[in-house]
């Protein structure tokens, strides 16, 4: 005989039932408009050109940005929240100078959906700089989603090239070189010396989101007698870029790497985390202001063998987006492994229109970096690392994509530097 308890369990849950339950919908077509060159993508794969004229970008270029797919299920909730994720993707990639994604129930079934992408072609130049050096690059190279880019000055340079979007199944095939310091390293009584460096990411896009690429690396020196002592590193890595929903809206950076040194018969392992997000957007929103306040964390660590060579000590002083911002040396914030904390609290402060379609966008922010490094010889003991600063950073965004950091930090001990990076945060 069943008990009165569970009687009212079994009604309560019934009761419930609908709340839990989400309506499920199909996605019929996904119709692409760029340029006001119309596609249409069915359920039968094809991607089908409605207009007479061809766009510049390829509609296979704006699908790869989604995983909305005709013919698949989604509840409601889910459907909204990748169509959210879609025109964010689009907006951030660089691509475009605006995205819209749009559900559109049709007449006759009310469990079908229709999805329309409209988006404007961007600027596809780049132009940026560093340290005595200048970039050029130009992306969208035959309506795709791959870029080139290069790079000259004093001190660096380099060729890149790579494509996210190969044979349109999301297949990554990058490829870059670089020369470091050559022209400093002919000069009488310079330490500087040179550096080559070749480069190759071979893999494929899981989701919009996570992408899995196989990464080789050969870095010379002119230091080193003969190429049997080269850098040559070997290993899967694993980025993921993504915006979150629940349990409120934020968005989230992760990359992670294992890398072999054959040469050097030796392993590293890295992974850095970043969560990012907006605070008083619907304040801003209501006065008519185009600023943004931001709250930003970043989690990253590293490890390497026992056998590895000081050469390879992860290096905490200089590499950009994952360093101490404070008056320590290099030696001091180096070592054969770490665990870095960094936070920032970052505020754009206006909008800044420069004719004819540049944006620069100056932005302030306050940071803390804590870490605990341990350095060779060290018997296993983390040495305590701190930086409390401050800076601005000029931030230009589509379509130059330039940004520069200004920042100034102490540490507990008092001892303090400025910092010059060509970067817009972590």
């Amino acid at each position: 005989m069943i008990s009165k308890k569970v009687w009212s369990t079994l009604v309560l849950l019934f009761i419930m039932l609908p709340f839990f339950s989400e309506e499920a919908v199909s996605v019929t077509k996904v119709k692409i408009i760029i340029q006001e060159k119309e596609y249409v993508w069915n359920t039968d794969g094809v991607m089908e050109q409605i207009s007479d004229e061809s766009s510049y970008i390829s509609p296979y270029t704006v699908a790869s940005f989604s995983s909305l797919i005709p013919g698949k299920d989604y509840s409601l909730k889910k459907l909204e929240e990748e169509v959210m994720r879609t025109q964010m993707r689009l907006v951030q990639c660089g691509l475009f100078y605006s995205a819209v994604v749009q559900i559109i129930p049709p007449r006759k079934n009310p469990h079908e959906r229709t999805i329309i992408i409209t988006v404007t072609e961007g600027f596809l130049h780049r132009f940026s700089g560093g340290n005595a050096y200048a970039m050029y690059g130009r992306e969208g190279l035959g309506g795709s989603r791959s870029g080139l880019y290069a790079y000259a000055g004093w001190n660096l340079l380099g060729l890149s090239y790579a494509h996210e979007n190969l044979f349109h199944n999301g297949t990554i095939a990058a490829f870059s070189f670089a020369s470091y310091d050559l022209f400093p390293s002919l000069l009488p009584d310079n330490n500087a010396s040179h550096k080559m460096q070749g480069a190759m990411h071979l893999g494929k896009y899981i989701t919009p989101d996570i992408g899995v690429t196989l990464f080789s690396r050969i870095l010379f020196t002119s230091l080193m007698s003969s190429f049997s002592e080269a850098h040559c590193s070997l290993g899967p890595v694993i980025r993921l870029n993504r915006y979150e929903f629940w349990p409120f809206s934020f968005s989230w950076n992760m990359e992670t790497s294992a890398l072999w040194y054959m040469n050097q018969n030796s392993y590293t392992a890295q992974t850095s985390w970043s969560f990012h997000k907006n605070f008083a957007e619907q304040y801003f929103s209501n006065k008519g202001r185009d600023q943004k306040l931001t709250l930003s964390f970043l989690l990253s660590a590293g490890f390497e063998n026992s056998t590895a060579p000081e050469s390879l000590a992860f290096n905490l002083y200089s590499t950009v987006d994952r360093s101490v911002r404070s008056g320590y040396s290099e030696e001091e914030v180096s070592g054969i492994s770490y665990a870095l904390f960094s936070t920032e609290l970052r505020f754009n402060v206006f909008s800044l229109r420069i004719p004819p379609a540049f944006t620069c966008v100056p932005q302030i922010f306050l940071y803390t970096d804590i870490a605990f490094i341990e350095q060779k010889g060290s018997d296993g003991l983390y040495a305590y690392r701190d930086a409390f600063g401050g800076g601005i950073r000029l931030l230009l965004d589509n379509p130059i994509f330039a940004y520069f950091t200004f920042a100034y930090g102490l540490n507990h001990e008092g001892s303090s530097r400025f910092v010059f990076a060509v970067t817009g945060g972590f």
